[in-house]
């Protein structure tokens, strides 16, 4: 919404928005209550679950020092419950939009980044799971 809002005046305005062919609707909704003329245009799909990445997910879930889960995206929440994950893990997610979709998968979400960027959601990591360090003498 704050992308739709930053317009200064909308109203008569011609928008094309380039975007995932499984984006939200609320940017272009936000845009024509304001008065805009959206057009919109799917520039790529998501392609969510694809079978060649099941086994090296099945390998990667069978660490038993596997803490929790990591996602970006809610694509990637479904993805990874289609290729046979479950939610028994906890989530961290990249921010609210992804973590109602692992909500809504089962995921109990224990950090949830400040800001949609890697360098949020890794302080979201550090701070949900603090990695302990090892002195070997």
């Amino acid at each position: 919404m704050a992308l739709a809002n930053a317009f200064p005046d909308a109203s008569g305005k011609h928008v094309l928005l380039i975007r995932a062919a499984a984006a939200d609707q609320d940017l272009p909704e936000r845009l024509r209550e304001r008065g805009a003329m959206v057009d919109e245009l799917a520039a790529y799909a998501t392609v969510e679950g694809p079978a060649s990445s099941a086994e090296r997910l099945a390998a990667a879930l069978a660490d038993v020092d596997l803490s929790a889960v990591v996602f970006a995206s809610g694509s990637a929440v479904r993805g990874f419950i289609a290729l046979g994950g479950s939610a028994a893990l906890p989530a961290i997610v990249i921010g609210p939009r992804t973590a109602r979709v692992a909500r809504e998968l089962g995921f109990r979400v224990i950090a949830e980044a400040r800001a949609q960027s890697s360098e949020a959601l890794v302080a979201a990591i550090d701070g949900a799971l603090p990695l302990e360090e090892n002195h070997h003498a």
